[in-house]
């Protein structure tokens, strides 16, 4: 479009790349490049800057409720979902500020494929163990160390991690209520959902206060994440928020945070709609 400078038109271009890595990361890369391309703009406090949570207004409410919910002991599992692009991550961090203003402190895995085979769970007993400090049982330490010696990660010592990081929840859970936080849980393995469901179904059965919150993309959903998101593996049925991409309206009105209204920001957000079909984030 002529009517679109080459700087915006670079911008877009970016935010459209094929491969997600070429993309910008994050609306205040945005934000930032936009201020030293503009001509005439005036670079502001970017780290201080957050764009709105476009068109999620009741997606946010529901997880404000449930966030809220555990000031009354009230625990449980919810989903976040959605395809590339949809603010899956984003309202995962909107639910750890809200979180963060009541007092509940949390733990935040992003997962990932990785040596261990059992990367959630490693990193919330490490996590777990660091909270507790002196306090942490020596099941934990010693179930922790024997994980990481490569041939000793049997089914049984699996096991053994799992029931020494229950144990130190527990005990986290006598101080206060605790939230745990899992992006990208598309990527967890069978084993790793089997274990992962059974330190559900005992949080559950013993009616604590523990909140788990996890991502995933639902293009990428597996069989073994499906089972696991049932009655019969979490002990519970989780809640679901589910993304859809964003009309042009709500597309029109991110933009516009980021360059103001006007005819440059109505181009720009009538491209990206167009091309992104509104998976935007």
């Amino acid at each position: 479009d002529p009517d679109v400078p080459a700087h915006l038109n670079d911008i877009c271009t970016h935010l459209l790349a094929k491969n997600p890595r070429d993309r910008f990361q994050s609306a205040l890369e945005v934000l930032y490049r936009l201020e030293q391309l503009e001509e005439g703009g005036t670079a502001g406090s970017v780290g201080d800057w957050e764009p709105p949570l476009t068109g999620r207004k009741d997606e946010y409410a529901k997880l404000q409720r449930i966030v809220n919910g555990l000031t009354q002991s009230r625990g449980g599992v919810i989903t976040v979902s959605g395809g590339a692009g949809l603010g899956t991550s984003r309202l995962l961090q909107e639910a750890i500020t809200i979180a963060k203003s009541i007092g509940i402190k949390h733990t935040f895995i992003k997962d990932n494929r990785d040596a261990t085979g059992l990367p959630v769970i490693t990193k919330l007993a490490n996590a777990t163990a660091r909270d507790l400090g002196e306090t942490c049982p020596a099941s934990l330490t010693n179930a922790l160390a024997q994980w990481t010696t490569v041939d000793q990660r049997g089914v049984d010592s699996a096991y053994q991690l799992l029931d020494a990081l229950t144990e130190g929840i527990f005990i986290l859970l006598r101080d206060s209520p605790r939230l745990l936080v899992i992006d990208d849980f598309h990527l967890s393995s069978a084993r790793e959902l089997q274990l992962l469901g059974a330190m559900s179904r005992k949080l559950v059965n013993n009616n604590a206060a523990f909140l788990t919150i996890i991502g995933f993309r639902s293009d990428k959903t597996t069989s073994a994440l499906t089972r696991f998101l049932s009655l019969d593996r979490l002990g519970t049925k989780p809640l679901s928020i589910s993304l859809e991409p964003l009309d042009e309206g709500e597309t029109s009105r991110l933009i516009e945070s980021l360059l103001g209204v006007g005819k440059k920001a109505d181009v720009l957000a009538r491209r990206l709609h167009e091309e992104t079909e509104g998976n935007v984030f």
